[in-house]
């Protein structure tokens, strides 16, 4: 591995590090009508316990969402 190389590594590797270790809440904006479909959606479930994604209110919006609820 050249040298830059082990510093774009090194780069990433802190900046995932700093990022991982981040608390707080995060704010996302989304339009009323794709929160409403997206608590439809979910329900009683705990979200990060979704893997289908077959619903009368899915839509793209929607999975992103659950995905980006998911990865938080």
């Amino acid at each position: 591995m050249n040298t830059s190389n082990r510093q774009l590594t090194l780069a990433l590797m802190l900046l995932a590090s700093q990022t991982a270790h981040a608390a707080g809440p995060v704010d996302v904006f989304i339009r009323d009508d794709v929160y409403e479909d997206y608590l439809t959606f979910i329900g009683n479930r705990n979200v990060t316990d979704i893997t289908d994604f077959s619903a009368k209110t899915m839509r793209r919006d929607v999975a992103d969402m659950v995905l980006l609820h998911q990865a938080l």
